[in-house]
């Protein structure tokens, strides 16, 4: 009976990879050139914009964090006290 059961599930499995098999397959990735050359028309046809103004670099100077300004700014807020004692 056991034997039975595990070559059913075993022809089960076997069904469900072999009709996952055209889905999921490499094939089904594949797209036609000319259908993908049908959506670049607008890049083809399309006179690239000369952009005429000067490129800027930003620089920027960076500074340091200071040393012991989060101790400070604790330091200063209030503190709330709260025990928690079990009950008994």
């Amino acid at each position: 009976m056991v034997l039975h059961a595990q070559d059913y599930v075993r022809q089960i499995e076997e069904q469900i990879r072999l009709s996952q098999h055209p889905r999921f397959d490499a094939s089904s990735e594949r797209s036609d050139a000319a259908q993908l050359r049908l959506f670049n028309e607008t890049e083809v046809t399309a006179v690239p914009a000369v952009d005429a103004r000067p490129v800027e670099a930003v620089t920027y100077e960076r500074h340091k964090k200071m040393p012991g300004q989060r101790d400070a700014a604790w330091d200063q807020r209030p503190v709330e006290r709260i025990e928690y004692r079990p009950e008994e």
